[in-house]
């Protein structure tokens, strides 16, 4: 469930509120707060930012836990950290709540790496192409940094989140 209200990057009680009032009645069904997601006044993008991250919570903590149960199971007991759309870094008990700060992270984690390979090559501008099964990314380095941005568009819809500054083209399906 998403609860966005229009005043609520100011005063989020009533979110909280109609967020336990659901818990109470509906236990277990994710839920997703604007004023978590995305505290800022723009109604329109932090309902579209938190109708987005709903959707993903399900599926990226059942991602994520089967991951952590895999490294457990293979006895790996270095600490775990995923690439979110800006390129940092979160650990997967910070990413629970918040799931669409991952949306773009393959495409990020390749940025940074295009940005670290072109600082060792000594080149400060490049233009950087990262090619998947299902989409083409473009972005540019400029006096060897990477642009991020507040708010990019997955489908036509806006997402304000923080995330690197990329143009992607479809490219057909994964395998």
């Amino acid at each position: 469930m998403a609860v966005s209200l229009l005043g609520s990057f100011v005063d989020p009680s009533h979110e909280i509120a109609i967020r336990e009032r659901f818990a109470e009645r509906l236990p277990g069904l994710p839920c997703s707060c604007s004023h978590e997601v995305s505290p800022e006044i723009r109604e329109f993008e932090r309902t579209s930012t938190t109708v987005l991250n709903v959707l993903l919570m399900p599926v990226v903590q059942r991602n994520v836990a089967g991951l952590l149960a895999r490294t457990r199971q293979a006895g790996l007991a270095a600490p775990l950290y995923l690439v979110q759309s800006n390129t940092g870094a979160t650990s997967p008990e910070q990413v629970g709540p918040a799931p669409v700060n991952l949306l773009l992270s393959g495409p990020s984690g390749g940025v940074l790496a295009a940005q670290k390979v072109a600082a060792a090559a000594g080149r400060d501008n490049i233009v950087a192409v990262d090619m998947g099964g299902t989409s083409y990314d473009i972005t540019i380095i400029q006096n060897g940094r990477r642009s991020v941005i507040a708010q990019g568009d997955i489908d036509g819809l806006p997402v304000r989140v923080p995330m690197v500054d990329m143009r992607t083209i479809g490219a057909g399906s994964g395998p």
